[in-house]
C-alpha cells in the first residue's frame, strides 16, 4: 500500500506522461521565460545531480 506521497509522486508522474505536446511546448517556453527574467537560482552541477538522486530513490520502478 502506498503512502500519501507516494501516491501524490505517482499521480504527478502519470500526468507527466499524459501531456499533449502542445502542453510540454507550453510549459518549456514559460520555463524558457522565467529563465531569462532571473526567477531562477544559481546552482551548481553537483548540487542538480544531488537533487536529482535523492528523487529518483522515490520514483515507483516500471
Amino acid at each position: 500500500m502506498r503512502t500519501s506521497d507516494e501516491r501524490y509522486k505517482f499521480t504527478q508522474s502519470y500526468r507527466m506522461s499524459c501531456l499533449t505536446r502542445s502542453e510540454i511546448a507550453s510549459d518549456a517556453q514559460q520555463s524558457l521565460d522565467d529563465f531569462r527574467a532571473g526567477k531562477f537560482q544559481r546552482q551548481s552541477s553537483e548540487a542538480v545531480i544531488v537533487v536529482a538522486l535523492r528523487q529518483s530513490l522515490h520514483e515507483p520502478e516500471v
